[in-house]
């Protein structure tokens, strides 16, 4: 005795969850509410998002084709909005790499907003219902290996309306900067009645010879310092790597040319001393390292900015004296 059995069906329009709640009064008078929450699965607002790459690995300032595909939760095509984003993976790492995933944010479930109150509160309760229970194209190859290479970016693509056509996909082009990285693609899809899904892929830019330059964030007017490149060798052979350093505005202390072994697989790191003339005191200083071997070959040049001296000093005396008048020097 004592119990009653209610028998309901769950319907696609309940997703993705719904409160039953229970409230008994009795003559006493006495109030007993309960509630517990049953969860409603369904794939009505599924949208499969697939974005892929024309190939794994590429040269910096290569054109990258991406393929997007957007189906329903049975595999069917369907059409939808897609943003798309290729950022650094090194930057995104500082920031713990967060991805995002709309549905969730959307269809993770919803708090009863329903409240139940009475005239007699000072003795309502709420019985507790245990857990667990039962319920509901481009450039050259050959010439992107050599290019120089000057153009950085943290986000080498972005376009937030992507739109699949009735056989649910799409096609992007964007031309790489010349970072020598990981990309990470992410493509969050939306349909007009918010199906909504999210992809990520990643694919790499890599050369078989690589020099990344090592230098200060600024420099002062007739400071001197060494500009360095780290020599990766990808090849499949040990490299004998020639590293030349030029400016036009830097004076060289020492040779701008030096030649040293890199093993397949590993890196050397080559320094410079230069000085930093103290005519100059406005605007930046340009630096170019060159990487070469017999085959393979990576330039790259970058900028320093130049900094004023803004280091104050300050200087206190004390005079004590019972003349009519003194006199203080004070030189700079």
């Amino acid at each position: 005795g004592g119990l009653y059995k209610h028998t309901f069906q769950v319907k696609e329009a309940y997703a993705p969850n719904m409160t039953v709640s229970v409230l008994l009064l009795s003559p006493d008078p006495e109030v007993k509410f309960g509630s517990v929450d049953v969860w409603a699965k369904s794939d009505a607002h599924t949208l499969v998002v697939e974005t892929t790459a024309g190939k794994d690995m590429y040269l910096p300032g290569e054109e990258v084709v991406l393929s997007v595909v957007t189906k329903d939760a049975e595999g069917a095509p369907l059409p939808a909005e897609v943003s798309v984003a290729v950022a650094d993976l090194s930057v995104l790492a500082l920031m713990g790499n967060p991805k995002k995933d709309p549905y969730q944010f959307f269809y993770d479930g919803f708090p009863l907003a329903v409240t139940t109150g009475s005239n007699i509160k000072n003795i309502l309760y709420e019985a507790e219902i245990p857990l667990g229970s039962k319920g509901g194209g481009g450039a050259d190859p050959d010439d992107l290996a050599k290019k120089k290479r000057g153009t950085f970016k943290d986000t080498a693509f972005w376009n937030g309306s992507v739109v699949t056509g009735t056989d649910g996909k799409a096609e992007v082009r964007f031309t790489l900067p010349d970072n020598l990285t990981t990309w990470q693609v992410e493509s969050i899809g939306v349909t007009p009645d918010t199906k909504l899904g999210v992809d990520y892929d990643e694919f790499m830019t890599k050369k078989k010879l690589m020099a990344v330059p090592q230098k200060p964030r600024f420099i002062l007017p007739g400071d001197t310092f060494s500009l360095g490149a780290q020599v990766f060798n990808q090849s499949n052979e040990d490299e004998s790597v020639t590293v030349t350093l030029t400016s036009d505005t830097l004076t060289f202390l020492g040779g701008a040319e030096k030649t040293i072994r890199v093993k397949k697989g590993e890196s050397a790191l080559v320094y410079m001393p230069v000085e930093a003339p103290g005519e100059r005191r406005t605007g930046v200083h340009a630096f170019t390292f060159r990487a070469k071997t017999n085959g393979n070959e990576d330039t790259v040049t970058l900028e320093i900015p130049i900094e004023k001296n803004t280091v104050y000093e300050t200087v206190a005396t004390a005079h004590f004296t019972k003349d009519a008048t003194s006199t203080e020097y004070l030189f700079v």
